[in-house]
């Protein structure tokens, strides 16, 4: 099953990330009005630890994600 996280500013043309949990691996894609189709990119060590260390809203949804499965 793959999971999805999205996360958009009410602010019209701002961009929109887009993550994924696919075979346990963490992927983002940066959607952008101009550029409306992006491929998916693996996160890396660096972006999750960052993202840990923030304690950002997609920290608490990969842990919770990994909590649940």
């Amino acid at each position: 099953m793959q999971r999805r996280l999205r996360i958009e500013s009410a602010r019209a043309g701002s961009v929109i990330n887009e993550y994924r949990i696919t075979g346990g691996e963490v992927e983002l894609r940066t959607l952008r009005p101009e550029y409306p189709r992006r491929e998916w990119r693996q996160m890396n060590e660096d972006e999750l630890q960052l993202h840990e260390n923030l304690n950002t809203a997609v920290a608490i949804w990969v842990q919770s994600e990994n909590a649940d499965g």
